[in-house]
């Protein structure tokens, strides 16, 4: 057991130590990874140790979530949508890199040529308001990205990619400063309030959304709150 840890924390550090290297060679770039299975999903994905070292714009490339068994909801949150990631390697300003063993290997030309073939342009759905990629996402009403979080005032909008089947939903992740009530609109229709804990953490609420707005390449979303500090968060359309 000591043995099985030793090397899983190696297999942490060489990644981690990797990216940095790749972000001191190439400082503006987004850096995708491929290749990540799940022990080095939970070991050195899900607790963002990119974040503690002040190296942004680090994510899974599209299509990793089938090698890695935990929750596609989860998953799905470090994953670069496609639309972008395609948008992202198209302009030259995204690597992509896979995890082989100790090292990192630069794949980024197979990978735009996948991208190109078979990646869907469009619009994400899921948003960060605390990711500065998502920027062009985000409408009046949110203040300065901190700390990879993004505060609301009493108001806020969006856009993000519509629904593609019936079933799908809008889902919100927020820290509440205090217990508060969020209303969410789509396309200036009611989905609903919600009332947000603070005590909880993040709170996930999830909301239906209007039959007729299904196969809309994106809705626009309002966001309102009974009092201002609403923390984000995603918005993710599953």
């Amino acid at each position: 057991m000591t043995r099985w840890h030793h090397q899983r924390a190696r297999a942490v550090e060489d990644l981690v130590l990797g990216v940095a290297e790749v972000r001191r060679q190439q400082p503006d770039k987004v850096i995708l990874l491929s290749g990540v299975i799940t022990d080095l999903f939970f070991a050195g994905i899900v607790d963002v140790p990119f974040r503690a070292l002040e190296i942004p714009h680090v994510y899974l490339a599209p299509g990793s979530g089938p090698a890695i068994q935990a929750a596609p909801d989860l998953v799905g949150k470090f994953i670069l949508p496609e639309g972008l990631a395609r948008q992202k390697l198209m302009e030259g300003g995204a690597v992509v890199y896979a995890v082989s063993e100790s090292v990192l290997r630069n794949v980024t030309s197979r990978y735009r040529a996948l991208a190109e073939a078979n990646w869907q342009p469009g619009p994400p759905r899921m948003v960060n308001p605390g990711d500065p990629i998502y920027v062009t996402r985000l409408g009046t009403g949110w203040q300065e990205a901190r700390n990879g979080y993004r505060t609301m005032s009493r108001r806020a909008t969006l856009k993000i990619g519509g629904p593609r089947t019936s079933a799908e939903r809008l889902f919100v992740g927020a820290f509440a400063p205090a217990p508060l009530d969020l209303t969410v609109r789509a396309d200036g229709i009611l989905l609903g309030t919600a009332r947000l804990q603070s005590a909880d953490g993040l709170s996930e609420r999830g909301f239906a959304l209007p039959a007729g707005r299904v196969g809309t390449e994106e809705i626009d979303v309002t966001l309102e709150a009974s009092q201002p500090g609403l923390r984000f968060g995603f918005l993710e359309v599953r």
